[in-house]
């Protein structure tokens, strides 16, 4: 996390202006050469096997190219899926390679998970008799359905 100056370029560790724990750590660390990230171009056909098969060849040949350790490839929770199980396949061939499921995919997956734990709690109930949220839709959004409005619900509670 760094904000550039007004030449565009990273000033030092020491002049960064971050926020309060990324500031600390900032300041704690060395400076380290920046990476530097490697996108390939969109499919225009939805994720399936074997698109996402091409894609993981190409992030093979690219850790090759580049003599990179690994790589990261990033979905959403159907292409992650598709993705471990073309990992689990083929282990040694794709085994640089890190499937991750995406930031906002694993927070709807966190707030189901919530949901879950939490359904028959009548925290629904509250909510409705509140007048927080509409019993229609009080289920979805609590199941992270409506990602906005479950986030209002969890943080009201």
């Amino acid at each position: 996390m760094v904000r550039a100056n007004s030449t565009c370029e990273r000033p030092p560790i020491v002049d960064q202006v971050v926020p309060a724990f990324s500031g600390f750590q900032a300041l704690m660390s060395s400076s380290v050469e920046k990476s530097k990230p490697y996108y390939f171009m969109t499919y225009p056909d939805p994720p399936k096997k074997s698109v996402l098969n091409d894609v993981l060849n190409k992030a093979k040949c690219a850790i090759e190219r580049k003599n990179m350790p690994f790589a990261v490839v990033v979905g959403d929770q159907p292409v992650y899926t598709l993705l471990v199980e073309i990992k689990s396949e083929h282990p040694d061939k794709f085994k640089q390679i890190i499937p991750f499921l995406g930031p906002f995919h694993t927070q709807c997956s966190m707030i189901y998970t919530i949901y879950k734990r939490h359904q028959w709690s009548e925290l629904a109930d509250d909510l409705v008799a509140a007048g927080v949220i509409a019993e229609g839709s009080v289920d979805q959004a609590l199941k992270g359905k409506h990602y906005r409005r479950a986030l209002r619900c969890f943080m009201l509670m």
